[in-house]
């Protein structure tokens, strides 16, 4: 998941990947003190690990569109045509439009719940 900071100097928000769960964790790999050096205005900081912050992923709407895309022609070419029929149409089209979204469900409660873990507890209390 991205850790994001925002530079003191310029107000630019940047991010760096990471795959700690949880501040302790990340305190515990990279220390308590973390130098970052800005893209934009080039100058350098030290940020505490309760400086960091998490936000959702925006590919989890990808990935289950991907799953979307890729799943439908797939699953249409592996069932026969002949087979079918009448109300097994409708089933087969529900479940075909129906798992995407419970992909993208499941995806998007997961890394609602990763974000939440890591944004509510802090290193040290304020």
């Amino acid at each position: 998941m991205n850790l994001y900071r925002s530079c003191p100097f310029c107000h630019h928000e940047t991010h760096r990947i990471h795959f700690a769960d949880n501040r302790v964790d990340l305190a515990m790999s990279e220390g308590e003190q973390i130098e970052y050096s800005c893209p934009k205005c080039g100058k350098s900081h030290r940020f505490s690990v309760d400086e960091l912050y998490r936000k959702p992923s925006k590919w989890i709407f990808y990935i289950s569109l991907f799953i979307f895309i890729a799943g439908v022609p797939i699953a249409l070419k592996l069932m026969s045509y002949e087979h079918i029929g009448g109300q097994n149409t409708t089933y087969v089209l529900s479940g075909l439009t129906i798992a995407p979204v419970l992909v993208y469900l499941i995806l998007k409660d997961g890394d609602k719940k990763r974000v939440a873990r890591f944004n509510e507890h802090y290193f040290k209390m304020k």
